[in-house]
């Protein structure tokens, strides 16, 4: 195979081996002849990928131009690597030349696509994990209240008593950046979560009531919808993960998230579904 590149003037050939080539082998067949140039060819090698770096992109183009302009028979090389000869002959027609280096800027914008932008998700509760307080929430304490465990593992968490203890947050949506058309054209997401314990069992029942809901709210704090988290009494002996995604409803302005807690022992104290990371997150 006979490679010219096309350059006023100056007429180059380029020599081949034509002989099987193995994987991974790196052949360069040099001539003695001032106006020979060295060819690197691989085993698998990538059409555009000029500069042998196993990818094509801008610095390829950079490659090809060097190439073609080069006032010398001497080859550019990018530290010491030999510029591809044969990817370089885009189209293919035995030269190197401007056609060559069209198709290949047309092959790399083609290559190089943009991601879809990630929709990012919003936190919207605030002392979700439970940092040792009961800071951010609306808390009712029925019983003897809510107890903030520091967690055998240095990860507290709240436990609810013998009557009713509940946790809320209502969370305005605009505050957190989320725009009343997006939620309205159906673009919003919810993913509420939960971690539940509940070991104090009585007639096979770790609570009398362990349940986490998401409501959402119109601007007039009126319910236009109610999405259950979790609403389970069984019997919880190591942390668990409960979670739900959901579609916002068109009108929704506020969302808000309750945690509602009791024991099943009715003993004075704390032994009721303990909670921790809570969360309700929009993309």
């Amino acid at each position: 195979m006979t490679l010219t590149a096309e350059k006023p003037n100056i007429s180059r050939t380029f020599y081949l081996r034509t002989t099987p080539v193995e994987d991974g082998e790196v052949l360069t067949d040099v001539r003695p002849s001032n106006n020979v140039l060295p060819v690197a060819l691989v085993g698998r090698y990538m059409r555009g990928d000029v500069n042998n770096d196993g990818r094509v992109d801008i610095a390829d183009v950079t490659a090809m131009v060097n190439i073609i302009n080069s006032p010398t028979p001497a080859l550019p090389s990018r530290e010491g690597v030999e510029y591809n000869l044969i990817v370089a002959d885009m189209n293919e027609d035995s030269k190197i030349a401007q056609d060559d280096l069209k198709e290949l800027v047309d092959l790399v914008l083609r290559s190089t696509v943009t991601p879809a932008p990630t929709s990012q998700e919003v936190e919207l509760l605030t002392n979700g994990e439970c940092d040792g307080t009961l800071n951010g929430w609306e808390v009712t304490d029925g019983g003897d209240g809510w107890y903030n465990d520091p967690g055998d593992d240095g990860h507290p968490w709240w436990a609810s008593s013998y009557a009713l203890c509940t946790l809320s947050q209502t969370v305005t949506l605009a505050d957190k950046g989320i725009s009343a058309e997006n939620v309205d054209n159906g673009s919003v997401t919810c993913i509420a979560s939960a971690d539940v314990l509940a070991v104090w069992e009585k007639n096979g029942k770790g609570s009398r009531i362990c349940e986490v809901t998401v409501q959402m709210l119109d601007d007039n704090n009126n319910v236009l919808g109610t999405e259950t988290v979790m609403s389970d009494t069984s019997v919880f002996s190591v942390w668990t993960t409960f979670s739900k995604s959901f579609q916002l409803m068109s009108g929704t302005r506020k969302q808000k998230y309750t945690v509602r807690g009791q024991d099943a022992v009715n003993w004075g104290g704390q032994f009721g579904p303990c909670f921790r990371n809570l969360s309700m997150r929009v993309k």
